[in-house]
């Protein structure tokens, strides 16, 4: 049967050939939750060049961005081409072809903008973004130094990923997703007294993907560079003041070992500080000579006491959704003399039809598994199922999951992944009234006075009694509504979102800490503490056009949308108790009200009663979970 052709729907309408010149940033997808979007950057051929990348294609000035699901990132590479949603083989890529040798002990990453604008290391005219650089210019390049060329050889971060870690669509999901570590299950994994590596997948794992995973389970390095990469990811949301966090540009994740390795790639020749010394800019990494951290690997996985097709990796569940182009799919499913034409969607949910795309790895890609095959046998004739597995990797292993997703289908749920299990610490939610035990806490242990806003006028009315004001429900001046500050909580009632205001003051000096009402777990605002820079106390008008921009953006505003004022945020994570909000909100108060700005020649008075009770109780509590 011939072989299938996938198709990338994104890619398609019209015309013109177009040429992968780099990929931008990523982004979660609201319609499909399990699989976040990476930003693809195009450039058309011009006509009648065949060439992707001669010096007159390199120099095309029309381009387009597309998002794709980034469980496609492995059927993709910079420099490709594609026409009408297909790829397009292009036999004259060899050329650009070619060895060396790199060591990868010392990378550093740097921004291509600073590459192209800064530092002169990728001119215009030997590689041109046009319009993408605006997309492009804050990735992350990994550079090589060779002979005190700092840019000698430049790496995008992405290709990084995209050949070290998301080798298949399972892979790339789970990396950005936050299961990489879950994809195995650790407690059944290490090397095995006087026989091989074993790796324990989970039953949505392909067997090819073993090697990979393996090596993650067994090299610290490459688990420190997953977690580094996914924990960037979440501090862009966690800090991201909106409900629906921007793209993330700079993924940071460099190769999974230290040392030296010769790889071959495709790769395009720039000026270097002599004529003697170029530089070079890899496009696409082809293999890699670095070794393993093991010889033979046994695989396992969760399904392997079945019988019949069902033991091994037949029957594994679609990651993502498939559509055959012909009007009967049923009928094209059957033949056997053509290729199936199948086209990737990043905008639905997977289905069960079809099977997912499966890149072998291993001779391909790594010379050390060269003439290498898995260790599989039969659950009942595997000697080394009762053999004792020492574990190596010298630290647990960390997942950072999101949510349920596709990964939901195999019963699975992100959670803490290490090899000595401990159990999950609950975690209390988000609502008004854990906050109002956080403030009381604050009364109790500090020399803060603390009074809830009752009312919105000329002047504040406070009161001691915790309780909420509504947010503007819309613009007086154009009757423009809010709809964020619009609550349904009864199909046909609406009422407004609450908020709390509080305003805290100790010898004279007033800040105010701010919680919205969440209406749904995904809402992501955190606590607002915020002050005048003179650290007086707000007045009603200040005070209510704070709500109504709030209101109208649906998130606190950033620090440059309020330059006349102090601000910090206070973050939601693991609230296993409500001392542990009280512990961050002191702690931004602290950073807000206790300097006090003093001319050079004033001498500083000695510290009060409050003060120093202040500085008493922040030694205690504010030894953990400060931002």
């Amino acid at each position: 049967m011939a072989k299938n052709i996938y198709g990338i729907e994104e890619f398609g309408g019209d015309d013109l050939f177009w040429r992968v010149v780099w990929f931008g940033s990523t982004k979660r997808n609201p319609r499909v939750r399990s699989e976040p979007q990476i930003q693809v950057l195009l450039a058309s051929l011009p006509e009648r060049e065949t060439d992707p990348l001669s010096r007159i294609s390199r120099r095309s000035a029309i381009t387009r961005q597309e998002w794709i699901g980034v469980g496609q990132l492995p059927y993709l590479s910079i420099g490709s081409v594609w026409h009408k949603t297909k790829p397009v083989r292009n036999p004259l890529l060899g050329a650009y072809a070619g060895k060396m040798v790199l060591d990868t002990s010392s990378v550093q990453f740097v921004s291509l903008g600073d590459l192209a604008m800064k530092h002169r290391a990728i001119p215009k005219s030997h590689y041109l973004f046009a319009e993408n650089f605006s997309h492009a210019g804050r990735t992350l390049v990994a550079a090589i130094q060779v002979e005190g060329d700092p840019w000698a050889v430049l790496i995008p971060v992405i290709e990084l990923i995209r050949f070290y870690y998301a080798s298949s669509t399972r892979l790339a999901q789970a990396l950005f997703w936050g299961v990489y570590a879950e994809s195995i299950n650790p407690e059944k994994c290490g090397q095995i007294s006087e026989g091989p590596y074993r790796i324990h997948l989970r039953k949505w794992i392909a067997d090819t993907d073993a090697w990979t995973l393996a090596r993650f389970h067994a090299s610290r390095y490459m688990q420190q560079q997953v977690r580094g990469l996914y924990t960037g990811l979440q501090r862009h949301y966690v800090d991201s003041f909106s409900i629906d966090p921007g793209p993330f540009h700079a993924l940071k994740c460099g190769f999974p070992f230290a040392g030296k390795t010769t790889v071959e790639a495709i790769t395009l020749p720039l000026p270097g500080p002599t004529d003697e010394h170029r530089r070079i800019l890899v496009l696409k990494l082809l293999s890699c000579s670095a070794p393993f951290p093991f010889d033979d690997l046994l695989c396992d996985r969760d399904n392997r006491n079945l019988r019949g097709k069902e033991a091994g990796e037949e029957n594994l569940p679609t990651a993502w959704k498939q559509r055959i182009e012909k009007e009967d799919a049923d009928e094209e499913k059957n033949k056997s003399d053509d290729p199936a034409e199948t086209n990737f969607h990043s905008d639905e949910e997977p289905s069960n039809y079809g099977k997912p795309l499966v890149v072998d790895i291993r001779e391909d890609r790594f010379s050390s598994l060269a003439g290498k095959k898995l260790i599989k046998e039969p659950p009942d004739e595997n000697a080394y199922c009762g053999a004792k597995a020492i574990q190596v990797s010298g630290e647990p292993l960390e997942g950072f999951g999101t949510g349920a997703g596709i990964w939901g289908q195999a019963d699975h749920r992100p959670a803490q992944v290490n090899t000595n299990v401990d159990p999950p610490v609950p975690t209390l939610p988000v609502t008004l009234d854990l906050f109002f035990a956080a403030m009381a806490e604050v009364v109790s242990g500090t020399a803060f006075t603390v009074r809830y806003v009752a009312e919105i006028d000329d002047e504040l009315v406070t009161s001691e009694t915790p309780l909420c004001l509504d947010f503007p429900m819309g613009d007086p001046s154009n009757n423009k509504e809010f709809k964020w500050a619009i609550c349904r909580f009864h199909p046909k009632k609406l009422r407004a979102r609450n908020v709390a205001i509080v305003e805290t003051e100790i010898e004279g000096r007033t800040c105010y800490v701010l919680e919205a009402e969440r209406l749904r777990t995904s809402e992501t605002m955190s606590v607002l503490i915020m002050a005048r820079k003179d650290l007086q106390p707000l007045t009603g008008k200040e005070l209510l056009s704070i709500l109504q921009d709030t209101a109208h953006k649906g998130a606190w505003m950033s620090d440059d949308q309020m330059p006349d004022y102090l601000r910090k945020t206070a973050t939601h994570k693991n609230l296993t108790e409500s001392s542990v909000l009280t512990r961050r909100i002191v702690s931004h108060l602290r950073g807000i009200l206790k300097p006090v700005d003093r001319p050079d020649h004033e001498a500083a008075a000695p510290a009060t009663t409050a003060e120093l009770s202040l500085d008493n109780h922040l030694d205690q509590v504010v030894s953990i979970d400060e931002k």
